[in-house]
């Protein structure tokens, strides 16, 4: 499994979200350079886990650290795993329910000038195929192309911070905000919030808990 690489604030709020474990090495945020914080995950640079992380010498020195299932199931036996309730509630099964707010053939994320991230909806599969600036993104295992049957987006504010090796771009997990689910070719706009002890909530905008299709679920952050 890898390459393992820094993970950042915004992914460990995701995580501890959904009661798992991040496994990275070192962060890349702005408020620590070397390490992630303590208890944050099986941390490479924090832990220097032998056992667990091995070097792939057919790849390049940056990209080389991997790790295994077998690995992870050995170093995570005694790890304390807090129990926390999914965002969202699941349809239903034989249900589909279509967002009715607005229509959704395609999504475009840009999420940076070279950046762009889009998913065009199959209504055959009733998924949304995940390209990669205009290219299908695929798994290099299967060669299948990635596809979701929900898309979630949560817009958040941002900060920029200036260091001595360029700038640091920083997404703000805490509080609440506006967000978008996408399923099934249409759209609504929903709320969402993130408390101290690492529960994410979604609702619609009356404030009811969001209820979403079966299916795998993409959850996208974005810069107001």
């Amino acid at each position: 499994i890898g390459a393992v690489r820094a993970t950042r604030s915004y992914f460990n709020a995701l995580a501890k979200a959904y009661g798992a474990i991040p496994v990275c090495a070192g962060t890349s945020d702005v408020r620590s350079t070397a390490a992630s914080p303590a208890g944050t995950g099986l941390d490479y640079r924090t832990d220097g886990l032998s056992t667990v992380f091995f070097r792939d010498a057919d790849n390049p020195a940056s990209d080389s650290l991997f790790t295994s299932g077998t690995r992870l199931v050995g170093a995570m036996e005694n790890y304390p795993v807090s129990e926390h309730t999914l965002p969202y509630r699941f349809l239903e099964a034989g249900r589909v329910q279509v967002p009715g707010e607005r229509a959704a053939s395609g999504v475009v994320i840009p999420y940076s000038a070279k950046q762009v991230t889009q998913f065009v909806y199959d209504r055959t599969a009733q998924t949304y195929t995940r390209l990669q600036n205009s290219v299908p993104h695929t798994d290099p295992e299967t060669q299948k192309v990635l596809s979701y049957t929900n898309l979630i987006i949560l817009v958040c504010e941002s900060s920029i911070y200036n260091k001595v090796t360029g700038t640091e771009y920083e997404l703000n997990t805490s509080g609440s905000g506006t967000g978008y689910y996408i399923s099934c070719g249409g759209s609504m706009e929903i709320l969402w919030s993130y408390d101290a002890d690492g529960q994410l909530q979604l609702t619609d905008k009356s404030g009811a808990k969001l209820t979403v299709n079966r299916g795998k679920t993409y959850i996208g952050l974005v810069d107001l």
